[in-house]
């Protein structure tokens, strides 16, 4: 099955969306409604809020399914903030935001630079990371 990304852009930038990466964590629609809106047609206003206020948002996506093109040549080499935030989202997965390296179990390390969420397991009343 091919990648199916859409979308949606204005003068200053362009919002794309990868059907197939997002997992529906709803960051984007109880963070900024004004843009992303399932009960409207087409679910993305680009002209909803603010350039900055998109991207700040985009750059919390969980599972990293919207991305951002900036229109303006000048623009185009601003990178994202480079800290790490962490977020336990309550019976939910941790989500994880940044740049980092993950190392797993057996010993391997891989580079993130995009948003990434982990599953949890639950005991009781208890949550294991």
């Amino acid at each position: 099955m091919g990648k199916k990304v859409y979308s949606y852009s204005n003068d200053e930038i362009t919002i794309n969306w990868d059907t197939e990466t997002c997992f529906h964590s709803e960051v984007c629609t109880k963070n900024l409604s004004s843009v992303f809106n399932l009960k409207q047609k087409p679910w993305i206003n680009v002209n909803g809020a603010t350039k900055e206020e998109v991207i700040k948002l985009i750059n919390t996506c969980p599972s990293g399914a919207l991305s951002y093109n900036i229109s303006s040549p000048q623009e185009k080499d601003i990178k994202p903030e480079s800290s790490v935030n962490i977020r336990i989202v309550p019976d939910g997965p941790m989500l994880v935001n940044g740049a980092f390296e993950f190392t797993d179990k057996d010993g391997n390390v891989s580079q993130v630079d995009k948003n990434i969420a982990f599953c949890r397991w639950r005991f009781g009343k208890q949550a294991f990371l």
